[in-house]
């Protein structure tokens, strides 16, 4: 009885402490999935792609296919296992590894003397992806306000395809406008991700991302507890119902 209530009572503190500022875990979610996204428009866009990469190593049509869609191989690998260390480590600190991956396998990328190493490093694309992709969306859940919950979640899926998108006018801004390399257009979203994974390494020091677990799961348990609520009392309605057919036949 007394574990429930000390339990009980940390819940309660969590719920009405968030471990870090609502908005400010949206904006670094929002930030964070938008440069991966802009990641797979860059890496197929004509700039990158067609004028570049092709181009440089000679690649067939299949082997560009290859290329494109590699970083899946990271990412059905990487997901099952980060999801497994966060039940050990903290989801940040999770994070911040991946994102560390992410950012050291697109340098890997710009500095590839091969067509085998790119796909390789592409792969480590995604294995580190499957940090963030993992916990973002029950970690803005579990601190969103109530009533903005679903909008909240819409404006970070609402990245995928506007972030496929932004890659594609990127790739055509660094490599055409700007006269740079593709290979830059690689190593400057690694940058621009530095500081999104050094934002995580703090909050898992912090012990942040179990907290936010600790409330994602208490949330979960209210909501099967109302569940269960209402099952008990639809049921007795549904077998008055039920029960009510027979006659209602025979009077007819």
């Amino acid at each position: 009885m007394g574990g429930d209530s000390d339990v009980d009572t940390a819940s309660e503190g969590v719920r009405r402490r968030p471990p870090m500022n609502p908005r400010g875990l949206l904006f670094l979610f929002v930030s964070a999935s938008l440069v991966t996204y802009v990641d797979r428009g860059a890496i197929a866009s004509n700039g990158v792609n067609s004028e570049g990469v092709q181009q440089d190593f000679g690649l067939s049509d299949f082997q560009d296919g290859v290329l494109a869609s590699a970083f899946m191989v990271g990412l059905v690998i990487g997901a099952p296992v980060f999801a497994e260390a966060t039940k050990y480590y903290d989801g940040f600190s999770c994070m911040f590894v991946g994102l560390t991956i992410w950012c050291l396998a697109l340098l890997w990328c710009a500095v590839s003397p091969g067509y085998g190493w790119l796909v390789a490093a592409r792969c480590m694309v995604g294995l580190g992806e499957a940090s963030f992709i993992n916990l973002a969306a029950p970690f803005i859940n579990a601190v969103a306000p109530r009533e903005s919950r679903s909008a909240w979640l819409a404006i970070f899926y609402a990245t995928i395809p506007v972030g496929i998108a932004l890659g594609y006018a990127y790739g055509g801004l660094v490599t055409g406008q700007l006269g740079l390399s593709w290979r830059w257009a690689l190593a400057i979203q690694a940058i621009i991700m530095a500081p999104f994974a050094v934002v995580c390494l703090v909050q898992g020091a912090r012990g942040v991302g179990s907290k936010l677990m600790a409330l994602a799961a208490v949330q979960q348990a209210e909501r099967d507890e109302g569940e269960e609520a209402m099952d008990t009392e639809v049921s007795p309605l549904v077998g008055a119902e039920e029960a009510g057919a027979p006659r209602d036949s025979a009077a007819r």
